[in-house]
């Protein structure tokens, strides 16, 4: 049997995941939107989330998970002289909420001044 570490920082950050309904495209081919700038995140003073991609409004809900993630990493090291390697995890943050963006987006558009 093999036995894993798992061991727990004294201060978990709390991280929220973000949802969207559909898909991203970038505006190149082949370039990853996960190496991007996608948009801004803001709440109103209603605790209310809204996303701001571009010149599009999303508007979301903060909602509770069923079962909490948790955010680990994998760390290595050597135990003494020998040969052998200790493995242990370590939770660095507990995820308990996400963030969801269910609706469409809304264009912003804003009102320019017209001359009389």
């Amino acid at each position: 049997m093999v036995q894993i570490a798992v061991r727990r920082d004294s201060l978990l950050d709390e991280y929220f995941i973000v949802e969207l309904q559909g898909e991203l495209k970038s505006k190149g081919d082949n370039e990853k939107v996960s190496d991007n700038f996608i948009g801004d995140l803001h709440f109103t003073k209603e605790n209310v989330p809204i996303l701001i991609i571009g010149h599009h409004m999303l508007y979301g809900k903060c909602v509770d998970m069923e079962k909490p993630l948790a955010v680990m990493q994998k760390r290595i090291s050597q135990v003494d002289s020998d040969v052998q390697s200790k493995t242990e995890y370590v939770v660095l943050a507990v995820v308990k909420r996400k963030i969801e963006f269910r609706g469409r987006p809304k264009p912003i558009v804003i009102a320019s001044q017209t001359k009389t």
